[in-house]
């Protein structure tokens, strides 16, 4: 082998070895973030409600949920595992007491937010 075919194996194989170590170092970084990171997110929208607003969340077959805070919902693509398609897509109720309700979202006709307190 001449230089110059040393020469580019040497550089073709460099960049090889940075994509491979930076793929790793990612999945790493990745694999620790999602240890520690919740799996569900806190609904916010802005200018109408934020992560701790008591709502009433009424059905379509007529139940209500007084006094609840919309936790988030349920995705099937950010679960790892096995996931039942029927549980995709549920919307997660907070009861004032702790306890939490998993419901369809499609069941949701209607979201009343409180009006809010100027402080």
């Amino acid at each position: 082998m001449n230089d110059a075919t040393q020469t580019i194996l040497a550089f073709a194989g460099a960049i090889v070895g940075v994509v491979v170590f930076l793929t790793l170092f990612f999945k790493i970084i990745r694999h620790f973030d999602l240890k520690k990171a919740p799996n569900t997110e806190r609904v916010k929208l802005r200018g109408v409600m934020d992560e701790n607003t008591r709502v009433t969340v009424h059905l379509s077959n007529g139940n209500v949920f007084e006094n609840v805070v919309l936790v988030g919902f349920t995705q099937a693509d950010n679960i790892k595992q096995a996931f039942p398609y029927e549980l995709s897509g549920m919307s997660i109720l907070e009861h004032p007491d702790g306890s939490k309700t998993v419901i369809q979202s499609k069941l949701i006709r209607m979201i009343e937010v409180p009006k809010s307190d100027p402080a």
